[in-house]
């Protein structure tokens, strides 16, 4: 992403609400809101290295924010929707998508409209991801 990714993808973090799953309430309002607020807009998707930190359990939204070092103008949005009443929707609406779209594994990705196969989202193999996107801007 610190090389331009970002400005050539657009990322959309969900994730999925299930009782095996043990989530993060306060995690799951960062992605929602952070989706929804930021979006594309941020071309370093400083809120999704947030969420990268944060995916672990180890470490609290609020570290990951410090240790990411995001500046208030990207932070203080997202905290504002967390805090607003439709952030409950908009975890709702995130489980949902997530839940429709089909995804029978983790980590899954779609590049304009097209799954990845899973043996192709090895762990942190980010090498066909990377290939799908670049073909993308490519085109």
């Amino acid at each position: 992403l610190k090389k331009g990714l970002g400005s050539i993808m657009a990322l959309e973090v969900c994730f999925y609400a299930a009782p095996e799953i043990e989530s993060d309430p306060v995690l799951d309002k960062w992605v929602a809101c952070g989706n929804s607020v930021t979006g594309t807009s941020d071309s370093l998707y400083e809120w999704y290295h947030v969420v990268a930190c944060a995916t672990e359990g180890l470490n609290s939204v609020d570290t990951c924010i410090k240790d990411v070092g995001m500046p208030p103008d990207k932070r203080e949005p997202i905290l504002d929707c967390m805090a607003s009443l439709d952030a409950a929707q908009l975890v709702e609406d995130m489980h949902k998508r997530c839940d429709e779209s089909g995804a029978e594994f983790f980590p899954w990705a779609a590049v304009d409209s097209k799954d990845l196969a899973e043996d192709e989202m090895n762990s942190d193999d980010i090498g066909p991801l990377l290939t799908a996107v670049c073909g993308k801007a490519a085109d």
